[in-house]
């Protein structure tokens, strides 16, 4: 629907010559009761009256999608709140348990060097002594003790 269009424009097109070459007023409000401008007229709010009606339902299914989506978005907000919450307890629980299998392993290789030792007071020279060392020893640690908080992530 044109926008410019006035929804009386029909009744002052439709003499257009007519009214504005004769002066008499009577002939400007005559065709008023012109049975087809009227016509035009009403079918003219018939139908914006049905795009009206068209254009409020249309608005209503929006705001009910609207409704919808705002719940299905707070609920993956609340899933996802609880899926983050649940990654940095494992985390957590997993550098834990990696600090304490990484203790328990520092125990045992110390438990091995006492064992080594003890056995080479008995019957081991110094160079076979070493050698043992460095085939059981490591020379580094594979692991690090990891931090069990980790760091807070900027925004």
């Amino acid at each position: 629907m044109d926008t410019n269009e006035d929804l009386y424009d029909d009744i002052f097109d439709h003499n257009k010559e007519n009214q504005y070459a004769e002066a008499d007023i009577d002939d400007l409000y005559g065709n008023i009761h012109n049975p087809e401008v009227a016509e035009t007229a009403l079918d003219k709010v018939k139908g914006l009256s049905l795009e009206n009606e068209k254009f409020r339902t249309q608005n209503s299914q929006l705001k009910n999608q609207i409704t919808i989506l705002n719940s299905i978005n707070l609920e993956l907000k609340t899933r996802n709140t609880g899926l983050e919450k649940n990654i940095k307890d494992l985390i957590e629980t997993s550098r834990v348990e990696i600090n304490r299998k990484n203790e328990q392993v520092r125990n045992l290789r110390a438990e091995l060097d006492n064992v080594l030792f003890k056995r080479a007071a008995r019957n081991i020279n110094s160079r076979e002594l070493e050698g043992l060392l460095k085939k059981y020893r490591h020379s580094e640690e594979p692991y690090s003790k990891l931090p069990t908080k980790p760091k807070p992530v900027k925004k």
